[in-house]
């Protein structure tokens, strides 16, 4: 019979004897030396010895052979204690192991969970029969041409951008943009915060109005479509979706891309324990966070020409972020700027469009990103109160040949700007007065009349890069 290397026994004569199994797992002693058996051998041994008895009593039942009886229980042995040391160690595997899914579920999620927002349709809505035959700037009558079958530009999207103050709710940033994702182009032409508009609700009819005028206290949301309802009004075509951004909201974006190197043209100093600002910028090339940078774009005041010097030192910002964003983009971790963006920032866009958008924009050269600010009479006043009000055909120029999401030109009855015709008098573009028929005192006259013809001064400063100001 084979035996098995079990344990070591003397008997009476003091003789050491080998005690091992058979397969039956009794013991029987052998007069050989013992042979020292490793734990998996033993283990294995049994493991056969109980494979063997099981097949004998199964061939017994079957009347193949005799019965044979149940081997012995196996020998226990005691289980060696984990130390904390390897526990610990697992632990830190499983999780390191998670951490590397959850990142490369991330880098997936952000190459496949985005979609393009869907593309407005649009037609142009018939001239009133109340409105006049319009004129463009030299006197020539305006074309009425009907819309295309077809018209939207394939892969063109417009969009506006607000920057809120949320203490007053009113956006003292306003851009108006067009992002090209053929070409990979982005237009962007910023509106002042005083600029005039055909609004029902304002008595001063200023621009920066419109999205807090839209808000629900009690439900403490935005209408979204009414909202770009009222933009549309400035370009007569409709808006995909837009983006609106507060202060607490700038700062941590700002921060989650490690904030901007910038160079002030001037020292900027501000501070105001009301509002909990301060601003402080200095002379020169300096590291801004989110904070400064805040106050760079917020300062006001420390310009000559007030909202209009602000507005240019918003585009070299946004200019300057861009080509340091996109110079590192590799660096930038999508996931992240999407959900500071998605959490901090008021936008029609679900998160799947905010992935598009930012994969999109990572595809953009700061060379194709241009800056325009709307032509406007910019120290226009009614009853003391500051207002802009705009050149409407160099207006129109501009939407037509830089924003212009249509497969047909935008024509001026297409818009409902409340502004100034050639005379001097207030008029809107369309006929349609949306309020009141007085601004500050000022009757709105109806139809659509000649419009006023921007200055030199004003056309020659609106192209962004210039060292001209308009006054």
């Amino acid at each position: 019979m084979k035996l098995y290397g079990g344990h070591k026994k003397k008997n009476n004569s003091g003789e050491t004897k080998q005690v091992s199994y058979d397969a039956g797992g009794k013991g029987r002693q052998s007069s050989r030396p013992a042979q020292p058996m490793s734990r998996r051998e033993f283990e294995r041994a049994q493991a056969a010895s109980r494979n063997e008895a099981g097949r004998r009593q199964q061939a017994s039942r079957d009347g193949a052979g005799r019965s044979y009886s149940a081997p012995e229980p196996a020998i226990k042995r005691p289980k060696k204690k984990r130390s904390a040391g390897r526990i610990a160690l697992r632990v830190g595997i499983v999780v390191v192991s998670f951490v590397a899914v959850v990142v490369v579920a991330g880098a997936l999620l952000i190459k496949y969970y985005q979609a393009p927002p869907p593309q407005v349709d649009f037609t142009p809505q018939p001239v009133g029969t109340d409105v006049e035959t319009p004129h463009t700037s030299d006197g020539q009558t305006a074309s009425a041409t009907p819309p295309i079958a077809n018209p939207r530009k394939e892969g063109v999207y417009s969009f506006f951008v607000l920057g809120q103050d949320k203490v007053s709710g009113l956006t003292d940033a306003v851009m108006i943009c067009t992002l090209d994702t053929v070409k990979y182009t982005l237009e962007i032409v910023n509106i002042p915060r005083d600029t005039l508009t055909n609004n029902s609700w304002s008595s001063s009819h200023k621009i920066n109005s419109i999205y807090n005028h839209y808000y629900n206290k009690s439900t403490k949301t935005y209408d979204d479509t009414a909202i770009k309802k009222e933009f549309q009004k400035l370009t007569g075509y409709p808006f995909d979706f837009y983006i609106c951004v507060d202060i607490e909201g700038f700062i941590k974006i700002i921060d989650s891309v490690g904030g901007i190197d910038y160079t002030a043209d001037k020292a900027l100093y501000y501070n105001d324990p009301e509002q909990n600002l301060l601003i402080d910028i200095k002379k020169g090339t300096q590291h801004l966070d989110g904070y400064a940078a805040m106050g760079l774009v917020r300062a006001r005041k420390m310009y000559a020409n007030g909202d209009i010097g602000r507005v240019k030192v918003q585009q070299d910002f946004l200019k300057t972020l861009a080509s340091q964003l996109l110079k590192k983009k590799s660096d930038i971790k999508l996931g992240d700027l999407a959900s500071v963006v998605f959490n901090n920032v008021h936008t029609s866009l679900d998160l799947k469009e905010i992935n598009w958008f930012a994969q999109t924009m990572q595809k953009l050269d700061s060379e194709n990103i241009h800056f325009t600010l709307i032509p406007e009479r910019y120290n226009d006043s009614f009853n003391g109160s500051s207002h802009c009000t705009i050149y409407v055909m160099e207006w129109l120029d501009i939407i037509n040949k830089k924003l212009n999401p249509m497969n047909f030109e935008i024509e001026i009855t297409s818009l409902s700007v409340l502004t100034r015709d050639k005379s001097g008098a207030l008029y809107v573009t369309d006929g349609n007065i949306a309020g009141s028929s007085s601004v500050g005192g000022y009757t709105i006259k109806k139809g659509t009349k000649t419009p006023a013809v921007a200055p030199d001064s004003v056309m020659q400063g609106i192209e962004g890069g210039t060292d001209k100001t308009p006054k």
